[in-house]
């Protein structure tokens, strides 16, 4: 798609990682828009489907099979469903989702093998291709920070002990009537994500996913949204909020929510998507070179957004105890 993005973003870049001025690209995405999507990736298409085909299986399940198998806060793993209140919004996003946080503990005794056989490899295979390609994307835009190389990629262990980084199996039930539906409802509502980067996978034709125009370009003017749709054999990918401390607000993260569908698009049908949330492990320290915020460690900022947002949803007024917020 060229070198240049838009910084109103009709377009979200499309960035080929085999291409010569691939990091080229995906810095200018990454501090212009905070989106774009990579193809030229390690991940076979078949691992790609086998996992959705793994999330379908899970979803298929009775809603009291699922619930074997609850969300603990305290590990963000396990399932819940239509639980996530937005401070946005103010309302639960219209969906469920499976988290699988790559720590032995968090882990333990909430793989739903018996239920669906094979679960737990296929997601750990996935798991660990997708955590390479994303480390590849943080190096690629580290030391144009002015961080030492190797300073993002070291501060993400899978399976350590005080490991964060999560996977979560996402899907939007069919909306059978969308008109019916307040304007504040959405599949997921506009947020931003907390993590260092996303990398989001979604199948052709189950569209919804929408980022916000830079914020920067005219900090005064409406918030606008630009659709990023699936493109075959690519992966979306977000700069986060730990990120964006991490670099100095040089990388941008960015809002983006997914929309209920509309009635021209069809007969009411499911989306899917496989969510790969980098957040550093626990006790690294988070801070840019020019030490433009405080050292924290990652631990101690997810926890400070996790508080962030029980006040925030509180503000807005929702008749359920607020939800501690991790990612769309």
């Amino acid at each position: 798609m060229g070198t240049t993005c838009d910084v109103t973003h009709k377009d979200i870049p499309v960035v080929d990682l085999q291409v010569e001025d691939a990091e080229k690209q995906l810095w200018q995405a990454a501090t212009e828009i905070g989106f774009f999507q990579v193809k030229g990736h390690s991940i076979s298409q078949q691992m790609v489907d086998d996992m959705f085909a793994m999330a379908e299986s899970f979803f298929s399940l009775s809603k009291s099979a699922k619930d074997l198998y609850p969300l603990v806060r305290q590990h963000n793993a396990g399932y819940e469903y239509f639980e996530q209140v937005r401070p946005s919004t103010g309302v639960p996003d219209q969906k469920e989702s499976f988290q699988v946080t790559a720590r032995p503990e968090a882990m333990h005794g909430r793989w739903p093998e018996e239920e669906v056989p094979g679960f737990e490899q296929t997601c750990r295979s996935f798991l660990d291709e997708a955590f390479q390609v994303g480390c590849s994307i943080m190096g690629m835009v580290e030391q144009r920070c002015g961080l030492p190389k190797g300073t993002l990629t070291s501060a993400h262990n899978l399976w350590a002990d005080d490991c964060q980084t999560t996977l979560r199996l996402l899907h939007y039930p069919p909306v059978e009537d969308p008109d019916s539906l307040p304007k504040n409802y959405f599949r997921a509502g506009a947020h931003t994500d907390w993590d260092c980067i996303t990398l989001l996978f979604q199948r052709e034709g189950e569209v919804g996913l929408e980022c916000a125009a830079n914020p920067r370009a005219d900090p005064g003017a409406l918030i606008t949204w630009a659709p990023v749709d699936p493109v075959r054999g690519a992966i979306a990918v977000n700069i986060g909020d730990m990120l964006m401390r991490w670099s100095d607000d040089v990388l941008l993260s960015n809002l983006h929510r997914v929309r209920i569908p509309q009635k021209e698009e069809g007969p009411p049908r499911s989306r899917y998507s496989l969510a790969l949330f980098l957040q550093a492990d626990k006790g690294k320290l988070v801070q840019g070179s020019r030490k433009k915020y405080p050292a924290v460690t990652a631990g101690d900022y997810i926890l400070s957004r996790i508080r962030s947002n029980y006040t925030a949803s509180t503000a807005k007024g929702p008749e359920e105890e607020p939800k501690p917020q991790q990612q769309p």
